[in-house]
């Protein structure tokens, strides 16, 4: 038991460099982010200085291995949209999320289960195939347009 654990934890390595590497190169397919985040009229002395101060007139492997330090220290930047770290801003927003997935999950549980057991008991009746045809509409509709329509409904706008 204790070497399938060292040996899932290592596998793990291989899987945290790819999505470390995922995230970084998203980030920069955007353009560069000196550029996106000053106005087009910065003037060039000050674009140079935010990029310095930003470790982006490093070599690319170098902003990668910065990227890598920073996240494992828990700093993930600053939104480019709202100027605020964007920790904060998901730590803010995480527990909608959570309600959101939890009213999702427990709709398709409570809806989920009773209908396949009824199909299961009508099999090839008209009664599956009603069954089948409200399985197939509610993969249909996205589970958190689903959760948030109805947490609309039963809690109120937020």
């Amino acid at each position: 038991m204790g070497r399938y654990i060292v040996r899932r934890l290592i596998q793990i390595i291989p899987v945290l460099i790819g999505i470390t590497l995922v995230a970084f190169v998203l980030v920069r397919l955007t353009g560069d982010p000196a550029a996106i985040m000053l106005p087009p009229e910065t003037p060039k002395a000050v674009v140079e200085e935010f990029r310095r101060e930003f470790g982006l007139d490093q070599p690319i492997h170098i902003q990668y291995v910065q990227f890598v330090a920073k996240a494992l220290q828990g700093d993930f930047g600053k939104s480019i949209r709202y100027r605020e770290p964007v920790l904060s801003l998901f730590l803010e927003r995480f527990p909608a999320t959570i309600e959101l997935a939890v009213f999702s999950l427990s709709l398709a549980i409570l809806v989920g289960i009773p209908l396949g057991v009824t199909a299961a008991v009508n099999q090839n009746s008209w009664i599956d195939n009603f069954c089948r045809l409200l399985a197939l509409v509610g993969q249909a509709i996205p589970g958190f347009y689903l959760g948030l329509g109805a947490h609309i409904k039963i809690g109120g706008e937020r």
